[in-house]
């Protein structure tokens, strides 16, 4: 299906994501290691799947934050040498309404912010694939 004419996808940002997977307590936990943000579930699947909402509202967040930010938060040393670990790609689709945007220039903060609530898709898929 066509976009409308005034709006546009965008491709944010992309690129890898480390996630463990460990048992505690009983319950599994994904860790999203250079965002030390955790989804926890019964099953790693449920986990994994609580990690992307997680994921989600991060960047919904990040975008909404105004001034300085650090992006990228790294987990705990233990974590990272856990052996139960996957790479992913993560892409962030956003919709322009403008059409003078260049996608290919670098954003700012001012221009990005309008769009925090536009994210059209957010996905993460194995690395490699």
């Amino acid at each position: 299906m066509p976009e409308p004419q005034n709006i546009r996808v965008l491709k944010l940002a992309e690129g890898p994501i480390s996630v463990v997977y460990k048992q505690q307590d009983g319950e599994w936990h994904c860790i999203a290691l250079e965002f030390d943000l955790v989804g926890t579930g019964p099953t790693r699947e449920k986990a994994f799947g609580s990690l992307k909402c997680i994921l989600n509202l991060y960047l919904v967040e990040v975008l909404n934050t105004r001034g300085d930010i650090a992006f990228f938060n790294p987990a705990d040393r233990a974590d990272w040498d856990l052996n139960d670990k996957e790479r992913y790609d993560v892409s962030v689709i956003l919709v322009e309404q403008k059409a003078t945007l260049a996608t290919s220039k670098r954003w700012t903060r001012q221009e990005v912010r309008p769009l925090r609530k536009r994210i059209r898709e957010f996905t993460l898929t194995p690395a490699g694939v």
